[in-house]
């Protein structure tokens, strides 16, 4: 068998210019010979493999990005609210309202992700402040055995 080089363009060490590959070559594909690095469904393998990873990466990135935004709109929204609202003066019981209402905005939450409302980040933003409205409400959850 005769001894084959690879068919392979490698650039020069200058920078400028190319020159074939000076490795043997060990497998025939579309008619000619290549090494195994320069084989064209072994670039293509690594090229897809690379770029799905980049992809990957972006989109891990825009999620993370949107996130950030979301909670920033949030606390905006939060900061805002709370400057316009005049100062609080509960009523006797009027804790338990207070309480009751932020356990009703963490269902309307939930439910705009439930129908569909809130996608993608949005939704996962909502989840995330359902929970955080669970810790929050945690300390006035009702205990077993007393009578409101």
């Amino acid at each position: 068998m005769a001894e084959h080089r690879c068919s392979g363009k490698v650039s020069s060490g200058s920078g400028w210019g190319s020159h074939q590959c000076s490795r043997k070559a060990s497998v025939e594909e579309g008619g000619k010979w290549w090494c195994k690095q320069h084989l064209p469904s072994a670039e293509k393998a690594r090229r897809e493999t690379s770029e799905a990873r980049w992809k990957a990466q972006r989109e891990a990135d825009s999620l993370r990005i949107a996130a950030h935004e979301a909670q920033q709109a949030h606390a905006a929204l939060c900061v805002a609210f709370c400057a316009d609202a005049p100062p609080v003066a509960l009523k006797p019981g009027g804790l338990a309202e207070l309480v009751a209402q932020m356990r009703r905005n963490r269902q309307g939450y939930l439910n705009l992700v439930t129908l569909g409302i809130l996608h993608g980040d949005w939704a996962d933003a909502a989840r995330e402040y359902a929970g955080e409205m669970d810790a929050a409400l945690a300390p006035f959850a009702p205990t077993g055995g007393q009578d409101g």
